[in-house]
């Protein structure tokens, strides 16, 4: 049953995002069970819609769970190109332009390697709780 919840929401995690405008939460939850952070609406990825909303928290979340900040929509607009000038959401925007850390990095490349069950799968490894609660974001 969770798992065909994982695929509906990454089918249509930007309709959703919209519905949780503003509330991080929400967003984190969906994260964590899997939606996929570059596959929104057409060419609409939910960090175009989250750079529209100019949220922060949210756009910092998506980012950090390994949104692609140099994505075009189908207007051919980047997120930075939606956001209110000197906000927030464009400085965040901008430093994610840089280059992401190592530890980041690692983080993206395992969660990317064990794919949708990620979830289910890293608090199983015998590994130490401090690297499992780095893999799971918490």
């Amino acid at each position: 049953m969770e798992q065909t919840l994982i695929k509906n929401f990454r089918n249509w995690y930007s309709a959703v995002l919209s519905l949780c405008h503003q509330k991080a939460d929400c967003v984190r939850k969906l994260l964590e069970l899997g939606a996929d952070v570059n596959h929104g609406k057409l060419l609409d990825t939910p960090l175009h819609a989250a750079a529209r909303k100019t949220s922060e928290e949210i756009v910092k979340l998506l980012i950090d769970y390994g949104a692609n900040v140099k994505s075009k929509n189908m207007e051919g607009k980047y997120p930075i190109e939606l956001t209110a000038p000197r906000s927030a959401v464009e400085r965040t925007l901008l430093i994610a332009e840089g280059p992401a850390s190592l530890a980041q990095l690692c983080r993206l490349s395992i969660r990317k390697l064990l794919g949708s069950s990620c979830v289910q799968v890293v608090p199983r490894l015998q590994l130490p709780n401090r690297l499992i609660q780095f893999l799971l974001y918490r």
